[in-house]
């Protein structure tokens, strides 16, 4: 199972002391100086900022949230005809977060070409692997019969403009023809790319300039269970189930 961190309340008593500490300065500030716009945009601000900070100390007073897993973290171990992650998942609503095991008869599909490799669980779901498994991975799939694909990788070509790289206009069209020869309307590609752009732009700062995935997006976008699988709906849009043709 993952790893177990102190009550979740407990984080916030450093930033919550912070901005009582504010609030009672400002206060003093305003007693000793008089109002002023400044004094009380301070007061008022810290002052919500600490009532947030009780109000979610109080609300979450016997919550206890697993520890995430980062991707150096993640450890991947082949059997004959499962996959066992032994240090748990990366994303807390995945389905295999809380089972940990993957058995090869729920794998899809092996996608070799994302990156990290990746691999389709019960026609619905992308499960990334880690880089270095992907020698094993191969076997596993050779061992088992499972089918690898070269999908067009969806998000790489949705997470273009996020990569600090300039195309050309030529390129641009290209890759919006190829979103829509696998699935997505114009309207939908714009639509998305507004949605992501306000987290993705961190990336510009980055220098990231060679891929960015669904993956990429996933770690950044506080995660939640709706963007989670908003995200595979996206992902799999060119994905053929087991069993069509």
């Amino acid at each position: 199972m993952p790893k177990r961190i102190k009550y979740f309340h407990s984080k916030l008593l450093i930033p919550v002391g912070f901005f009582g500490i504010c609030t009672f300065f400002a206060y003093i500030n305003i007693i000793a100086h008089g109002f002023s716009l400044f004094n009380i945009l301070i007061l008022l601000s810290s002052l919500a900022l600490t009532v947030f900070g009780l109000f979610s100390i109080w609300k979450y007073r016997f919550f206890k949230e697993p520890k995430p897993i980062r991707q150096q973290e993640l450890k991947f171990d082949f059997n004959d005809d499962s996959i066992i992650l032994t240090q748990g998942y990366y994303f807390r609503h995945s389905s295999i977060y809380k089972s940990q095991r993957i058995k090869a008869c729920q794998i899809s599909e092996v996608t070799l070409n994302t990156s990290p490799p990746s691999i389709v669980i019960n026609n619905n779901e992308v499960i990334f692997l880690g880089y270095e498994d992907l020698d094993q991975l191969r076997e596993f799939s050779e061992r088992n019969s499972l089918e690898e694909s070269e999908r067009v990788d969806i998000w790489e070509l949705l997470n273009q403009p996020f990569l600090d790289t300039e195309f050309s206009e030529e390129e641009k069209s290209q890759t919006l023809q190829r979103l829509r020869d696998n699935g997505l309307t114009k309207y939908e590609i714009k639509t998305i790319r507004k949605r992501i752009g306000r987290i993705m732009w961190l990336y510009t700062w980055s220098m990231e300039w060679a891929y960015l995935g669904q993956m990429d997006y996933l770690r950044l976008s506080f995660e939640s269970k709706k963007r989670y699988w908003w995200s595979m709906g996206i992902a799999l849009r060119n994905f053929k189930k087991s069993g069509q043709h």
